[in-house]
């Protein structure tokens, strides 16, 4: 599935740090919906936790943890968001 296709994209040189117009990595978007997978892949492939988006959260913001009652409703896009963001 979708982690079968971000390893694919890693291993063709995708960049893990690219930010997308909101100032997002592959990570944050991973962890910010619960991905811990996806997460945990990014991580281990060697994605940075010091970016921050253009609200000034980043990966270790309690604002992007699954859990925090500051998210909105479940986006039913950000798996592809994810991707996007790594270059799919």
């Amino acid at each position: 599935g979708r982690l079968a296709l971000a390893r694919a994209l890693v291993s063709a040189g995708a960049d893990l740090d690219v930010q997308n117009e909101d100032g997002y990595t592959a990570v944050i978007l991973a962890r910010r919906r619960g991905h811990s997978h996806i997460v945990e892949f990014l991580l281990e492939a060697g994605a940075q936790t010091h970016h921050t988006t253009r609200w000034g959260t980043s990966f270790t913001d309690p604002g992007s943890s699954p859990k925090s009652p500051l998210l909105g409703p479940r986006d039913e896009h950000l798996e592809a968001d994810i991707l996007h963001t790594l270059g799919a």
